[in-house]
């Protein structure tokens, strides 16, 4: 018996996606120096989860550190790139600029259409153990069609900046000058994205002032917005469910 065409197209699909591939990368620039790869590596379908991470130093005086800069990605409904800091510590007698870029490639899901549109959540938070005037930070998120993989630049005087083409968020300030917990989010939407790859990049500038430590979490997350008949439908089987558990109810008593 011949196989179908029918079932060919959704055996070509899943062999397409098991060749398919995804690199997730962080980098970081210190004063406009060199750009120190802080860790590169590659996840594979269906949900392309990889985590990633890197140290410099040890806090202690006179040193400026970064213990465990880290990124990760995933894909299941959703699709979300993240990246962490659990201490960066500037005990040195200066200000310091550390530019990061955490970058992820290889996305599928979702897409938009099927999805009227993808809502893009940018989330940055973490905090401050001194509070010093003088220290400051942005944070960026954008999804780029082109499936481009973002690296900082050298001299980092911007940082980094998102692909051409790209969707962005709004640019999040922080001043982190006090001491406590500091948290901003930011979204954008999407009308248009997929099949194709496409990659999410995350980009920080922090400015550090002697003698101030800090951590933060960021994340970037696209989920898709269900069509409006969607949402009727499933209003509409809430409501039916309602009324036969009410009936069954009155029926018992």
């Amino acid at each position: 018996m011949k196989p179908s065409k029918g079932l060919l197209v959704p055996v070509f699909l899943v062999m397409c996606a098991s060749m398919a591939h995804a690199t997730l990368q962080v980098t970081y620039v210190i004063d406009g120096g060199a750009v120190v790869l802080c860790g590169s590596t590659a996840s594979n379908p269906p949900n392309f989860a990889a985590t990633t991470s890197c140290s410099l130093g040890s806090p202690g005086p006179g040193v400026l550190s970064i213990t465990n800069l880290s990124g990760s990605s995933s894909q299941f409904l959703t699709s979300e790139l993240a990246g962490t800091s659990l201490r960066i510590d500037n005990q040195t007698a200066l200000s310091h600029t550390i530019a990061i870029a955490v970058s992820s490639t290889g996305f599928l899901t979702p897409n938009a259409p099927p999805s009227p549109s993808i809502m893009v959540l940018s989330h940055i938070g973490g905090s401050v153990a001194s509070g010093v005037a003088g220290s400051s930070l942005s944070f960026q998120s954008c999804v780029d069609p082109a499936n481009g993989l973002l690296s900082v630049t050298s001299p980092a005087s911007t940082g980094a900046v998102c692909p051409v083409g790209s969707i962005k968020t709004p640019v999040q300030g922080e001043s982190i000058s006090t001491a406590g917990s500091f948290s901003s989010d930011a979204s954008a939407s999407i009308t248009s994205l997929g099949p194709a790859a496409f990659s999410i990049n995350e980009i920080l500038t922090i400015v550090l002032a002697p003698g101030e430590t800090l951590n933060f979490s960021s994340s970037t997350t696209l989920t898709p917005v269900p069509e409006p008949m969607s949402i009727a439908l499933l209003g509409g089987v809430l409501l039916l469910t309602a009324g036969a558990l009410r009936r069954k109810g009155n029926q018992a008593s």
